[in-house]
């Protein structure tokens, strides 16, 4: 969804302070620590979105490719305000591993999640951002693997059958929806 004008009147005056200011350095945005939690929230889904984006807007090679413009960014809420700083390097989380993925169309390690939060992040993901997140798909293992299905190197063509219960017909792998370009199928929220 995108910002209203209200918002980005509060949130690029920060991002536009933080950015200013040299690696490792920070500004605080004064406030209660409810609007810091909201707008934490909001930069950082902005942070994502732009990092997914530039991979559309600019080619591999280029400097925002795979990154965006708010990559080395990272704010969190203490009890002040808001705290945004710029990093010397983008800080790594699930979200940011999965975008690497696909910016770099390789293999990339998911350190410190299990192979269910992967794939309930992708699944958000893949609901945004289809038409670029929908080629990626979770192998299972400690620590679950992102995969891009470009770099799987074969064509597969997915159509949709009725299935039976009793029936021996397996439903496609991740794999393969990913190499379909199609969203995953929703992990359960149990397992």
């Amino acid at each position: 969804m995108p910002l209203t004008p209200q918002q980005e009147q509060e949130i690029y005056p920060i991002l536009d302070k933080a950015l200013a200011l040299a690696p490792g350095k920070g500004v605080l945005h004064c406030c209660t620590p409810q609007r810091a939690e909201y707008l934490s929230r909001m930069i950082r889904g902005l942070r994502y979105d732009t990092a997914i984006e530039s991979l559309l807007i600019y080619q591999p090679g280029e400097p925002l490719y795979g990154v965006g413009m708010y990559s080395c960014l990272w704010v969190e809420s203490n009890p002040q305000g808001l705290l945004a700083t710029n990093l010397p390097t983008p800080h790594i989380n699930l979200a940011w591993q999965l975008i690497m993925c696909v910016a770099t169309e390789s293999r990339i390690t998911l350190n410190g999640a299990s192979s269910n939060q992967a794939r309930q992040r992708l699944a958000r993901m893949q609901k945004k951002h289809p038409e670029i997140m929908n080629h990626v798909f979770i192998e299972d293992s400690t620590p679950p693997i992102a995969v891009h299905a470009a770099n799987v190197g074969e064509e597969l063509l997915i159509v949709d059958i009725d299935m039976r219960p009793d029936s021996h017909l397996r439903g496609p792998t991740d794999e393969q929806i990913a190499k379909a370009g199609m969203p995953m199928k929703n992990p359960s929220k149990f397992t």
